[in-house]
């Protein structure tokens, strides 16, 4: 193999990793060598690099070009999503935070943030938030808050959008993964449950798994 036909099947493979993952296995080739190689290994088998003799052949350029896909991943934050978003963030930072918040009640803007930050069709923001967006669009014009339930609602799809853009580095690729199957969630496609609390908290917890490198 080549070292250009090398460079371009990597930054192939390295375009599937989840960023988090990235991030901890360039950490650890930093400061403990040895458990990196065994960590990257580890992403082999459960298919996060389908070829493992790319690392083993060519260990340099692939650290390499995974750093250049770091670096890029960490400046995919400033669109205007992200700036939404973040806007919340004080609102769902600790369940207290968070609980006090949804008691007071979200304005109405809330729920069309949310549709800015999701990109889902009005037919799925309904079935998640159990409400027309009709309905919402009247709050909106009559500056009527939001329910509790809706409110906590919105606030933990907050919560949920943020951390899979820090897992999976952007908000792009996180929206992208809950449109497909999901191993660690039964195969179930991760946006058809969040309709559900227990939902969201079992994406929220899959997200956790994949972060830490934990996808047996």
């Amino acid at each position: 193999m080549t070292k250009n036909h090398f460079q371009a099947k990597s930054t192939a493979l390295i375009s599937t990793i989840p960023f988090a993952l990235l991030m901890r296995n360039i950490q650890l080739t930093t400061e403990h060598p040895k458990a990196a190689d065994c960590n990257w290994h580890h992403m082999t088998i459960y298919g996060h690099i389908p070829q493992k003799e790319i690392f083993l052949m060519n260990r340099e350029i692939f650290l390499t070009l995974v750093k250049r896909k770091v670096m890029m991943g960490a400046g995919v934050k400033s669109g205007d999503a992200i700036r939404v978003l973040l806007r919340y963030e004080p609102f769902f930072q600790n369940n207290i935070a968070l609980l006090t918040k949804a008691k007071k009640g979200l304005p109405p803007e809330a729920v069309f943030d949310f549709m800015l930050i999701s990109d889902l069709p009005n037919e799925q923001v309904e079935t998640a938030l159990n409400k027309s967006v009709k309905t919402f669009q009247n709050y909106r014009e009559k500056k009527t808050a939001l329910d509790a339930p809706t409110s906590e609602k919105l606030l933990r799809l907050f919560s949920l959008y943020r951390k899979g853009a820090d897992v999976f580095g952007s908000l792009d690729a996180f929206i992208e993964w809950l449109s497909r199957p999901a191993y660690g969630l039964g195969n179930q496609v991760p946006q058809t449950l969040m309709d559900t609390i227990t939902g969201l908290e079992l994406i929220a917890e899959e997200l956790v798994r994949i972060e830490y490198g934990d996808l047996a």
